[in-house]
Parts: structure tokens; sequence; C-alpha cells
């Protein structure tokens, strides 16, 4: 437990830590996309560019963000957005299934904030570095720096600063509803 609660310096010295930033490094771009992507669709939309950010901060997936959109912008009920969200998620429940025997060990805070940092392409990372489902000391470094949370939140209040400050190629975001969204680049 005490290799788990190390601070910050010893985290970002550790040989895990510095594994897990180059085995993200191949994947932080698409996420990074769908960050910005989702950011703008949710600046641009009926929500504004505050309630988008808080929205990236509580509603973790892209994907979720992204399908609740057409919903509360036709003033759906609040339970259609919930279950749709739901729905669009279950995946993540899965996942959470398969990082028990990992976590196990941990208190529940820590479990807690595991959860709200993973996302499927840590998870499939994780355990291919990890492949055999039990704790050990060098995964909660990997687990650090593997995060994909931190890069598509970061991309995704990106979007919104990008979308409010209008600075990005004149662009703009097409949402219909019942259609995926579409980034088109103005010229």
């Amino acid at each position: 437990m005490m290799e788990f609660v190390a601070g910050a310096p010893a985290l970002w010295r550790h040989a895990e830590f510095r594994r897990g930033a180059r085995e993200m490094a191949g994947v932080a771009l698409g996420i990074s996309a769908w960050g910005l992507v989702a950011g703008v669709a949710m600046a641009n939309s009926s929500l504004g560019t505050a309630w988008a950010v808080v929205m990236s901060l509580v509603v973790f997936s892209g994907t979720g963000q992204i399908a609740s959109l057409p919903l509360l912008s036709s003033g759906a009920p609040l339970w259609v957005v919930w279950a749709t969200v739901v729905c669009v998620n279950l995946r993540f429940v899965i996942f959470s299934l398969q990082w028990r025997p990992y976590w196990v060990h941990l208190p529940l805070r820590w479990r807690l904030v595991v959860a709200y940092f993973s996302a499927d392409l840590n998870y499939f990372t994780f355990v291919r570095r990890f492949p055999d489902p039990r704790p050990a000391p060098e995964q909660w470094p990997y687990f650090c720096r593997n995060s994909a949370a931190v890069i598509r939140s970061s991309a995704t209040v990106g979007g919104k600063v990008v979308s409010a400050a209008n600075w990005l190629c004149k662009c703009s975001i097409d949402a219909p509803a019942a259609s995926p969204t579409f980034l088109k680049i103005c010229t």
C-alpha cells in the first residue's frame, strides 16, 4: 500500500509510469480527436459552454455526451437521456468486472478514483501489460500515466474553449438528431 500512495515525484520517476506514457502515446491522438469533437459539439449545442464543461466533468464518456445532445436539444425527458447514456456505456460495467481482481485490495475511495479514470483504451493497454489479474505494485504507476480520461477530458474542455473562442479555421458542428456528429472545416 505504501507504493500505491507514494508522492507524485516518486510516481513520475517510476519505470512503469514512463512505460504507461509511451504505450498511451500511440492512442492519445485518437482520444484527443474524439474529445475535441465532443467538446466542440457540446459547446455548439443548446447547452452552452458552462454546462458543456460541467457535462464533460460529470459524464465521463464522450460517446454518452454526444448521444445525449440531440435528446437534450429536443427536450426529451431526463429519464430518456439517462437511459440512453446508460445503454451506450454498459461496456464500462464489463470493464469494471475485469478490473476488479487488479484493484480489489485498494480502499473504496481509491477504487472510485480508478473507476473514474478508466476507459476503453487504457483498459486494453493495461490488460495487455498485466495479463495476470492479480494486484502488483507496479500497476498503479502504470495506470496513473495510462489514464485515457485525463487526455479525453482535457481535449473535451479544449474543444469547448476552441468553440467558444471560434478560432479553429471557422469550424462549425452539424449535429442533426439521429445521425453522427460531423466536423466540417469551413474555408
